[in-house]
């Protein structure tokens, strides 16, 4: 049932004012209001009517506020102002690194280190260089030469002469080292092929001795004894004077210190950088050398020494 009209009016009049103004000039009382005007209103204002279902309530619309418009507003500040230099700046802390700090250098010379900088250093220096010799010395080829037992006899003499009896080898010799290593070369060289290999090693082999003499006499070959007459048989042929012209020690000393060569040829061959196989071929020629020089032993070595006289063994003795 629906209510009463008055009590219906003013429900409907609380929540729809516009019915309150259009029925205002109505003759007749509320309870006249037509219903279906009330049920019009009712549900304006949001009443359930009667055999439906009630409405949902309505979301009232939400208010979109529009951006304003003119300049933006100003930020005032209160109280005085802060000077600048009276704000505290954070300041940032530097990080220090962990690292150690590094060991004191230490002065190494020829891989050894010193603890004292002003210490001497040569010493080192060439301790290092010597054991680097002798390091390089024992990995390169070794060279035996066999000599033959009858020019060991003759270079056994040849010492006990000199050093012993204090006698010299007579000089210029008979047969020079020059004269006696041509006579083999023009002997060998019919046993081999003209401008082969072998021909060509023999002719290397004889020259390599030449030069070999003449380096090594004043240095390796000589005994104490002797090298007072090397000094003045040098002056001799320096000068050029009468038979001493043009000549060198090749062309003054014979057979005995070719020996000598021989028996110093293994440590000689050892300082040098020749690989294994030349050094193979290089023996082969020494040993038919000194095999040829034994044979021929009568033909150059010298039958006797001459004393040396008294003003000579008291210069070569300092007296």
């Amino acid at each position: 049932m629906r209510p009463s009209g008055q009590k219906h009016w003013t429900r409907c009049a609380q929540n729809n004012p516009d019915l309150v103004n259009q029925t205002s000039n109505w003759p007749f009382l509320p309870s006249a209001i037509p219903y279906e005007l009330l049920d019009q209103a009712e549900e304006d204002a949001g009443f359930p009517q009667s055999g439906s279902k009630p409405s949902p309530k309505r979301k009232p619309p939400t208010k979109v506020q529009k951006p304003r418009s003119g300049p933006p507003a100003k930020l005032e500040l209160i109280g005085p102002p802060v000077p600048p230099s009276s704000r505290k700046k954070k300041k940032k802390k530097k990080k220090k690194p962990n690292k150690k700090p590094p060991p004191p250098r230490r002065l190494i010379a020829a891989g050894i280190p010193l603890e004292d900088p002003t210490e001497d250093l040569l010493p080192h220096v060439f301790a290092k260089r010597r054991r680097c010799l002798e390091e390089t010395f024992n990995l390169r080829p070794a060279v035996r030469i066999h000599v033959p037992d009858h020019l060991k006899a003759l270079l056994v003499d040849d010492w006990e002469n000199v050093t012993k009896n204090l006698s010299l080898v007579p000089l210029p010799s008979e047969h020079p080292v020059n004269e006696i290593l041509n006579t083999y070369f023009e002997e060998e060289k019919h046993k081999r092929r003209l401008g082969s290999a072998e021909a060509d090693l023999l002719e290397e082999v004889v020259a390599g001795c030449k030069d070999y003499f003449e380096k090594c006499i004043g240095r390796i070959l000589l005994y104490r004894f002797e090298r007072q007459q090397y000094a003045e048989v040098r002056k001799l042929w320096e000068e050029g004077r009468g038979e001493w012209e043009g000549k060198n020690a090749g062309d003054v000393y014979g057979a005995e210190h070719l020996c000598r060569l021989f028996v110093s040829l293994p440590e000689l061959i050892a300082q040098t950088n020749m690989d294994s196989q030349s050094v193979s071929k290089l023996h082969e020629e020494i040993q038919k050398l000194t095999s040829w020089l034994g044979k021929n032993s009568n033909r150059f070595f010298t039958a006797e020494y001459e004393t040396a006289s008294n003003d000579y063994v008291e210069m070569v003795r300092g007296v």
